[in-house]
């Protein structure tokens, strides 16, 4: 039970670190709620950079810190692939 306990905890406080991508990909592309989650789980299992990470990096580049190259790619391929349907 504690172990349930802390997983809850631990989905609790990474959930604003996820919504806060999830807007700005929803600002900058037009894509829905379901699409900006799509694009960030493909960007992450397609470079092998945590979920977490290219979350961060995301946010950061919204305040003016360039997103990594590698990160550019899989976010730019995960955007025109979550267009494309």
């Amino acid at each position: 039970m504690q172990s349930e306990l802390e997983g809850l905890r631990s989905a609790l406080s990474s959930r604003p670190v996820i919504d806060i991508p999830r807007g700005i990909l929803i600002a900058s592309t037009s894509c829905t709620s379901q699409q900006a989650w799509d694009i960030l789980v493909a960007a992450s299992q397609n470079s092998n950079i945590k979920l977490r990470a290219i979350a961060h990096q995301l946010v950061e580049s919204f305040h003016g810190n360039p997103l990594p190259p590698a990160t550019r790619r899989v976010l730019h391929a995960a955007i025109s692939q979550a267009c494309a349907r």
